[in-house]
């Protein structure tokens, strides 16, 4: 009974901090492709100005600024949400279906 008991909860531990790590690559990801469709943005709103006639006689003297690429590290992020939380993130059916016993 008790190695029952142990060894269930050594996978539902060692379940919970695989998905901690899923939710924060997750979320680094996420804010790396935020970042580069910004920077992809401003880089066609420059092209756009830079075309404009107006634009062409301050844009020797004005200088050109790039945003810089800020590579966010894991142990940076915020802690992941609660185990009751878990619902709002992933839906049920990707548990496996024999912790339901």
């Amino acid at each position: 009974m008790y190695m029952y008991v142990y060894v269930h909860a050594y996978v539902l531990i060692h379940i919970r901090i695989q998905y901690a790590r899923s939710a924060r690559e997750e979320l680094v990801s996420s804010k790396n492709r935020e970042a580069k469709k910004r920077e992809k943005w401003e880089v066609k709103n420059e092209c756009m100005l830079s075309q404009s006639p107006s634009a062409h006689a301050t844009s020797a003297t004005t200088p050109r600024f790039r945003p810089i690429q800020v590579e966010i590290h894991p142990h940076s992020l915020p802690p992941p949400p609660p185990f009751w939380a878990r619902s709002q993130l992933r839906p049920a059916s990707a548990f496996p279906a024999f912790y339901l016993f």
